[in-house]
């Protein structure tokens, strides 16, 4: 609530409708915020909406509709249980054995820099080698119930979008799957939903390293009208409608109003210091080696290892 105030100060709130309206020619919209949530975590349901609903708040809120529906983890999810569970050491060996490479040629590369370079098959051939391996089962749940979500899509202040099927990173995917992970996620999604979805949200986001024009065209022909990416920065009516910058806002109970407030004022600005003072790899830096892993990863799945 502390940071709803904060932007509360600064903007005003819109609805999922009126940014698609300015987005496609309407009238500009200046001092306004739309907020987004990514993946449906379940206290979506049990802490933000009854804060949103108290404050009239619209907001949009994108999930993966196969863990929805089938009450599953996200990969990330069961990733961050295994990581409580095993040493690093043991996870970077997993991995070289898949891809039969060597451990040096991963040192550099956090492990999860390296799970978001691998296809989302590659991912979960990881997690089960691992989960069966060391005798883990993840009993916990971590997201919201189908019934959760079509209550919370009843509500005129929530939009509800896609978040693909199963949370890949595109650029990692064939053309056939990136078209099935899209398609497939707003069309089962309107089934759900009973109506039809036509906003979207990209996992992990970053434009021209994450997704590019062959995820656009096939929203477009999916009937998507607005897709978010994970990129800093603001929007006006010359933005494209499928690449919409987004500024990310993990660890808020965190931090100091006046740090908020340079986030919520200045989100390009803030993003460009905070890698630069090593709050997080220099973005070249980072996109680089983003390429060198996938391009390892590539190189000795092609070879059959």
């Amino acid at each position: 609530m502390r940071f709803i105030r904060v932007i509360g100060r600064h903007y005003r709130f819109i609805g999922a409708a009126e940014l698609d309206r300015m987005l496609h020619g309407g009238p500009a919209l200046d001092g306004c915020c739309h907020l987004t949530f990514d993946d449906g975590h379940e206290t979506f349901y049990t802490d933000a909406m009854p804060v949103l609903a108290d404050a009239g708040i619209p907001v949009s809120l994108f999930v993966s509709p196969s863990v929805i529906k089938e009450g599953t983890n996200y990969w990330f999810q069961e990733l961050a249980y295994l990581q409580t569970r095993l040493e690093d050491a043991v996870i970077r060996d997993a991995i070289c054995e898949l891809f039969g490479c060597d451990r040096d040629q991963i040192a550099a590369f956090s492990i999860t820099l390296l799970m978001l370079c691998m296809t989302r098959d590659d991912i979960q051939r990881l997690i089960e080698c691992l989960k069966n391996r060391h005798a883990i089962t993840i009993t916990e749940r971590f997201n919201m119930t189908a019934d959760a979500l079509r209550e919370v899509s009843r509500s005129p202040l929530v939009n509800v979008g896609a978040h693909t099927m199963r949370h890949p990173v595109l650029a990692n995917e064939s053309d056939e799957r990136a078209r099935w992970e899209i398609e497939e996620s707003v069309a089962e999604l309107s089934d759900m939903l009973g109506r039809a979805v036509d906003t979207f949200a990209y996992p992990n986001g970053t434009e021209g390293l994450d997704f590019a024009g062959r995820e656009q065209r096939v929203l477009r022909e999916s009937g998507v009208r607005v897709a978010m990416s994970t990129d800093a920065g603001v929007c006006d009516s010359r933005t494209n409608p499928l690449a919409v910058p987004r500024g990310g806002y993990p660890g808020l109970g965190k931090e100091s109003a006046a740090r908020m407030t340079a986030r919520v004022l200045f989100p390009s600005l803030y993003e460009r210091l905070r890698r630069l003072t090593g709050r997080s790899d220099v973005a070249g830096a980072h996109d680089r080696r983003v390429i060198h892993a996938r391009g390892l990863f590539s190189t000795h799945a092609n070879q059959g290892n």
